[in-house]
């Protein structure tokens, strides 16, 4: 697993969605150039855990998996 530091806007963003387990969430990744990574584990809404390298710069949307 890469390990991943979200920025500040994206990390109000994920604070204001339900964890999937406790202190963490499991979500998608939507890179701006639709490449989406599945599964990204971040943990308290900033720092986490990615099956493949991205650039956070490079988000353009996250949403909960739905696995």
């Amino acid at each position: 697993m890469i390990p991943v530091h979200l920025n500040e806007e994206w990390s109000r963003r994920l604070a204001l969605l339900p964890e999937t387990s406790m202190g963490s969430q499991h979500v998608d990744v939507i890179l701006k150039k639709g490449r989406v990574i599945k599964n990204v584990v971040i943990f308290n809404a900033e720092e986490g855990h990615s099956p493949e390298p991205f650039d956070p710069a490079d988000i353009a949307d996250i949403r909960l998996s739905t696995r």
